[in-house]
């Protein structure tokens, strides 16, 4: 069953909605038009195995609407840090995408990545403080990029780039998918992120 409730950030409040038991698996919307009803498709067979964790941005659906400057990666970062999560791992479409990794210098407890989609997630958990990510070195950090083979050939090429940056990337492009494969194939979708899920446990 799902609960639904309210987190405090500085300056405001996050909606959430949380599903299943396990480790945890937060997931980032993406812009303009969506928020945390993005992900429904996945929410049953991801929580089978694990925590599921979905939120709207602020600004979008039921959080509170911006006031002061704020930024998303504080927020998500107090989200974890609300929610008492240990370890989990961030998952983000597009704009999402880029939400996750701005967290990673900001906690000692991000010591993990993964790009799932044309989105983006990291892997926070307890351990020495991380090296900022920057593209022009290899990343270590776990990753599973995911785009569709009918999206704009700039995202396709942004997708490639990621997955040459990252030591452990896994990369998936999904047939007759474009910009949203979460929403456009969820079968496919969701059996390369819990394929991906399963190898972590594993490791």
């Amino acid at each position: 069953m799902s609960e639904s409730e309210f987190v405090d950030v500085d300056g405001g409040r996050l909606f959430h909605v949380r599903d299943g038991e396990g480790p945890a698996v937060v997931l980032i919307h993406g812009a303009p038009t969506l928020d945390h009803r993005m992900w429904a498709d996945q929410v049953a067979p991801l929580a089978r195995s694990h925590t599921v964790v979905r939120y709207d941005l602020r600004g979008y659906g039921r959080s509170s609407l911006p006031i002061d400057p704020y930024r998303h990666c504080d927020d998500l970062a107090s989200l974890i840090s609300g929610l008492d999560l240990d370890r989990a791992v961030l998952g983000g479409m597009s704009f999402g995408a880029a939400v996750g990794p701005t967290c990673w210098p900001r906690s000692t407890r991000w010591v993990g990545r993964t790009r799932a989609g044309t989105s983006r997630t990291a892997t926070p958990a307890r351990g020495p403080r991380p090296r900022r990510w920057t593209g022009s070195a290899k990343s270590t950090f776990p990753s599973l990029v995911i785009t569709g083979d009918r999206d704009v050939l700039d995202v396709r090429m942004i997708g490639d780039r990621v997955a040459d940056s990252v030591r452990n990337a896994t990369r998936v492009v999904l047939s007759n998918v474009g910009h949203s494969p979460n929403m456009e194939d969820p079968a496919s979708f969701n059996r390369a992120c819990l394929d991906f899920l399963e190898h972590l446990g594993d490791n």
